[in-house]
């Protein structure tokens, strides 16, 4: 197969770029927007049934919803190991206070900070949605119960 070599600089020039964005780089925001970002230490999170971890839950962190938000989106997203744990570093910008954890584990429910969250998603909602203050990232426990059959 034959490709140009500009073709291939493009390629090259492109996927640099979706790895740059995918580590926490990219594009800067236009000054004035946004706070620069700040690397926040590592948190420690917890998916249990009782006092059993749940393993394989997939766990996603995103910056909390506000109306004046320059950019939301997923800022940490992992599963959890066999002890039903989660270690992470999540980037956060100077200024964000609150941040929203969502869990979904098939046959789990869990906490909701809204529950018209769930109505509205239906059979597609997560198992757990909650909305956290930054600080207790650092070590924060979500209790899942068997959804009856």
């Amino acid at each position: 197969m034959k490709i140009k070599a500009g073709r291939f600089a493009s390629v090259a020039s492109l996927l640099a770029s979706l790895a740059s964005c995918a580590h926490g780089g990219g594009p800067s925001a236009p000054a004035g927007n946004i706070a620069p970002a700040v690397i926040r230490g590592p948190f420690a999170l917890q998916v249990r049934e009782g006092r059993r971890g749940v393993p394989g839950a997939q766990v996603t962190v995103r910056a909390a919803s506000s109306p004046d938000a320059f950019a939301e989106g997923v800022l940490w997203q992992g599963v959890t190991d066999a002890s039903g744990q989660v270690r992470g570093i999540v980037p956060l910008r100077a200024d964000q206070r609150r941040v929203s954890v969502t869990v979904q584990r098939t046959g789990y429910d869990g906490p909701y900070t809204d529950d018209d969250l769930r109505a509205a998603f239906g059979f597609f909602a997560p198992s757990a949605w909650i909305e956290v203050e930054v600080g207790a990232l650092a070590s924060l426990g979500i209790l899942l119960a068997r959804r009856p059959r």
